[in-house]
C-alpha cells in the first residue's frame, strides 16, 4: 500500500502516534541456526525428505495467533511507513508466511466459528483492503493505549469482548483516531456508538468492529451503493419470474427507470426525485425519510432487508402496475 492511499488526513496523526508516543512490543526473539548444535542439524537430503507435520491449534491457541499477527504486522508496516516504503499488500502471503515458519495448519486452525476469526478471514480474503486492515490496526493500538493493556503478549492475551469501554473512552479514542478537526466524522461515529451501547457500555471488539465498517463504508460510497441496486434488482427480477414469467424488454426498461429514480432519491437524499413520478402523501414522506436513515447506516449484513423495505416503498406496486398490468 502506497502511503498516498493511506487517507492523507490521517497519515500524519497515524504516523506520529506511531513514532512519537507509540507503545512498546515484545520483540520476538529468533534463534540463530549457526549456534545449533551440529548433530541437531539436518543434512539437505534428509530435509528434502522429510514433510514436516502441520500442527492445527486449538481455538485458544488460534484466538491468541491472531493478535500476535495482528501486533507483528502492526510492528512491521510501522517501520516500513517510517522508512517511506510501500506497506506488504497481501495480508494472506503475510499470514502464511508467519505460520509457516511456525509449521502451523493456519487454514485447519480457522476452520471454527467465531468472531476475530471471521474478522481475520476476511482481512485474507482481500473482503476488507490493506488499507482497511491498517486502519483497524491502527484504531486497535489506540484502543490499547486507551485501556493501559497490550491485547497481545506472551504473557496473555487480552480478550477484547469482554473489555468494557464508557462513552468517555470512546470519545477519546475517537478523537485520537480523526483529531479535533473532523467534527464531522467524529460526530458520526459517535452517533454510531450511542446507538450500539448498552447501559452507555459496548465491548472494545464490538467499537473496533464498527469503526472499521464505517472507514469501509466511507472509502466505497459507490460499492454499497452497487450491492444495493444489485441487491433490489435481483429481488424484483425474482419476483417478475415467479408472478408474471418474461416481460417485454420495453416494460423491463420502464420498470428499470422507475427503479432508478426510487433509488437516487435515497442515495442522493433528494426525495424529490421520486415525487416527480407519485402525488405524495404524508405517509410517503415518512418512509422515504426514513429510508434515507436507514441507507446513512447501512451495514452489508443488512441489505437484503433493506432492499426488501426499498420495494415496500408506498405507490411503486401501483407505478409497477401500470406497466404490467
Amino acid at each position: 500500500m502506497d502511503l498516498s492511499q493511506f487517507g492523507q488526513r490521517n497519515k500524519e496523526k497515524y504516523s506520529q502516534f506511531l513514532f512519537e508516543d507509540k507503545l512498546e512490543f515484545q520483540e520476538n526473539k529468533v534463534q540463530n541456526k549457526e549456534n545449533q548444535n551440529p548433530s541437531q542439524r539436518q543434512s539437505p537430503l534428509m530435509r528434502k525428505s522429510i514433510s514436516p507435520m502441520r500442527k492445527k491449534l486449538n481455538k485458544e491457541a488460534t484466538l491468541a495467533l491472531i493478535q500476535e499477527i495482528y501486533t507483528q504486522k502492526f510492528q512491521d508496516a510501522s517501520v516500513q511507513i517510517q522508512q517511506k516504503s510501500k506497506v506488504n499488500e497481501d495480508f494472506n502471503q503475510y499470514v502464511q508466511k508467519f505460520t509457516r515458519d511456525r509449521l502451523i495448519d493456519i487454514n485447519g486452525s480457522l476452520a471454527i466459528i467465531n468472531d476475530h476469526v471471521t474478522l481475520f478471514k476476511k482481512f485474507m480474503n482481500k473482503d476488507y483492503e490493506e488499507e482497511d486492515l491498517m486502519y483497524y490496526l491502527f484504531v486497535r493500538a489506540i484502543v490499547e493505549k486507551e485501556i493501559g493493556q497490550q491485547i497481545y503478549s506472551r504473557a496473555q492475551v487480552v480478550e477484547l469482548q469482554t473489555k468494557v469501554l464508557i462513552p468517555k473512552q470512546i470519545e477519546n479514542i475517537i478523537h485520537t483516531v480523526f483529531g479535533f478537526d473532523q467534527e464531522q466524522e467524529i460526530e458520526q461515529l459517535m452517533q454510531l456508538c450511542n446507538q450500539k451501547m448498552t447501559n452507555k457500555k459496548m465491548n472494545a471488539f464490538e467499537f473496533m468492529l464498527l469503526a472499521l465498517e464505517k472507514y469501509y463504508k466511507d472509502r466505497n460510497p459507490e460499492s454499497l451503493q452497487q450491492l444495493v441496486i444489485k441487491t433490489v434488482f435481483e429481488l424484483i427480477d425474482r419476483f417478475f419470474a415467479d408472478n408474471y414469467g418474461t416481460i417485454p424488454s420495453d416494460k423491463y426498461k420502464q420498470v428499470q427507470s422507475i427503479i432508478n429514480d426510487l433509488l437516487n432519491a435515497i442515495f442522493k437524499f433528494d426525495k424529490r426525485i421520486w415525487f416527480q413520478r407519485v402525488q405524495p402523501k404524508p405517509d410517503d414522506l415518512l418512509f422515504m425519510e426514513n429510508l434515507q436513515k436507514q441507507y446513512k447506516k447501512l451495514q452489508k449484513d443488512e441489505l437484503v432487508l433493506f432492499s426488501k423495505r426499498i420495494l415496500q416503498t408506498p405507490q411503486l406496486a401501483k407505478c409497477l402496475a401500470q406497466i404490467i398490468d
